[in-house]
């Protein structure tokens, strides 16, 4: 019991200040004495709202990188096969035209055109172009220009579809080629004079259009 004493005793002292602190703050017209001793108070409590403040944590939101685009595939793809195809002529369906090889095609042997029955007289020209496979077979032709000599247009279209060629060479290699043969009608001008004349009068002429 005499130990508890001091400490009675002290607590009723700080109790005391406490009440003489806050009865000055309350009384603000004491006097300056007063007013000077309120600011620890005011400093101590702004501390601990300072701390406190400071003890909050911030969260801050995580932004994730842009996402890379990839490339498309298949748009790669086809621009490789595309200048696969550029590279290398003799793939798919290309076939060269005749600048573009080192060797050109021509015939094995010698076609001729016959003349037409129907006008011994007719004079005319007809232009074809024949796409040669690397074997020398005629893959297409077709009459491309023609002065209006049907007749002698069908006969030299026939005769130069079942002709047989010598392909084409580019680099050493039998590639597939193209090229343009114009087929020229000159009837005999004096036997035309004359009249009739026989189916084999009038001569045919081809000439290698080279592009």
């Amino acid at each position: 019991m005499p130990r508890l004493l001091p400490a009675v005793g002290l607590s009723l002292l700080l109790h005391a200040a406490l009440i003489v602190a806050v009865g000055r703050q309350d009384g603000g017209d004491g006097g300056s004495g007063d007013s000077l001793q309120a600011p620890p108070l005011v400093a101590r409590l702004a501390a601990v709202v300072s701390d406190a403040a400071t003890a909050v944590p911030v969260v801050t939101e995580s932004i994730p990188p842009p996402a890379t685009e990839l490339p498309d595939t298949r748009t790669a793809t086809a621009t490789a096969a595309s200048a696969a195809r550029e590279g290398d002529g003799a793939a798919g369906d290309y076939y060269f035209k005749a600048s573009e090889l080192d060797r050109r095609p021509f015939p094995l042997t010698r076609i001729e055109v016959p003349a037409p029955e129907s006008d011994p007289a007719l004079a005319g020209a007809v232009m074809i172009r024949l796409r040669i496979s690397e074997s020398g077979r005629i893959d297409d032709a077709r009459i491309m220009m023609g002065t209006g000599a049907r007749e002698f247009e069908e006969a030299a279209l026939r005769e130069f579809t079942r002709a047989r060629f010598h392909p084409g060479y580019r680099a050493n290699v039998p590639v597939r080629s193209e090229m343009l043969i114009e087929v020229t009608l000159r009837p005999d001008p004096q036997r035309a004079a004359q009249g009739a004349l026989p189916a084999t009068a009038g001569s045919s002429t081809a000439n290698p259009q080279l592009r």
